[in-house]
């Protein structure tokens, strides 16, 4: 009966001339039902159908999801949700094409698309799809299904994993380190209103580019718009250097930031506080360069 019920599903899912065969010998590592996939653990499933994202393919997805580097590309292991627009380029960038039949007719509950005709429209909401939802994504992209053991694990729309995004940030609250973003602002991985200490300053110089400016004149719209928010401004280092140095660095610049807010933008000095905290509060581990370039930023925590 099983095999039965497998061959129908095969029949339904399956897009002839453009399903995609694992390599002999290979089987997709789908996991349980329940199984949020990050960034990386469906790079490897792709990976065992023999497809791969290539760098120049991986500056046109979300940076939360992937990150060209030279010759290589590397994929986040962090739980992100993104929305089913985000995915459907994220799968692009792998080459895959959509078949609009397909998903007419295996996604009436899931709430990834919805055809007509030969349009394809994707929903808005970020979605950690697990893994019996992202065998029936990928089919409509020419993907096949492989049923592990046999073992045929039905689909019901009740399976659908929950997904919990209090401030709308983009990022679910079992990650965000910075749960109460106010809405519109563009948040890091973190979920945090963080600029990067490398773009607003010069190498030891706690003076803000000229060409920075302006974007950071753009913080005035959020203070605007939520008269009732105080912002403290905090600045970080990574672990080089002495410790007593970074703090200072850390302060000098988070102080620059708030004088220029207040003095130039004209936010009130009374909704703005500066601090620094040097290398100890670092967001990454200091093991690589790319988290110690994470760990110089200056934050911008909302209290309201």
């Amino acid at each position: 009966m099983k095999k039965l019920l497998f061959c129908a599903l095969v029949m339904l899912l399956a897009v002839p001339a453009m399903a995609i065969e694992p390599p002999a010998g290979v089987t997709p590592g789908w996991s349980g039902p329940n199984t949020a996939y990050t960034a990386t653990k469906l790079n490897s499933v792709l990976e065992m159908y023999d497809i791969s994202m290539s760098p120049e393919a991986a500056q046109t997805v979300p940076s939360d999801y992937a990150v060209a580097s030279g010759d290589s590309v590397s994929f986040k292991n962090n739980a992100m949700a993104f929305t089913p627009a985000q995915y459907h380029e994220i799968l692009t960038a792998y080459g895959l094409e959509i078949n609009p039949q397909m998903v007419q007719e295996t996604m009436g509950w899931l709430n990834y698309a919805t055809a007509s005709g030969d349009s394809v429209s994707f929903g808005g909401t970020s979605t950690a799809y697990n893994a019996n939802e992202w065998q029936v994504i990928l089919a409509a992209y020419g993907v096949p299904v492989v049923v592990v053991e046999e073992e045929l694990v039905v689909v019901t729309p009740t399976e659908t994993i929950a997904v919990i995004d209090t401030d709308g940030d983009g990022i679910i609250d079992e990650i965000d380190v910075c749960p109460n973003t106010p809405a519109g602002i563009a948040v890091d991985e973190r979920g945090c209103w963080s600029r990067p200490a490398e773009v607003l300053f010069d190498f030891d110089s706690a003076a803000i580019r000229d060409s920075e400016k302006p974007e950071l004149a753009e913080s005035k719209i959020v203070f605007d718009a939520y008269p009732e928010i105080k912002v403290t401004i905090i600045g970080h280092t990574d672990s080089t250097g002495p410790e007593a140095y970074n703090q200072g660095l850390s302060e000098r610049r988070a102080n620059a930031v708030r004088n220029f807010l207040v003095n130039e933008v004209g936010i009130a000095a009374d909704r703005l506080t500066a601090e620094g905290r040097g290398e100890l509060d670092p967001a990454y581990p200091n093991d690589t360069r790319e988290n110690r370039q994470k760990n110089r930023r200056v934050d911008f925590m909302v209290n309201y």
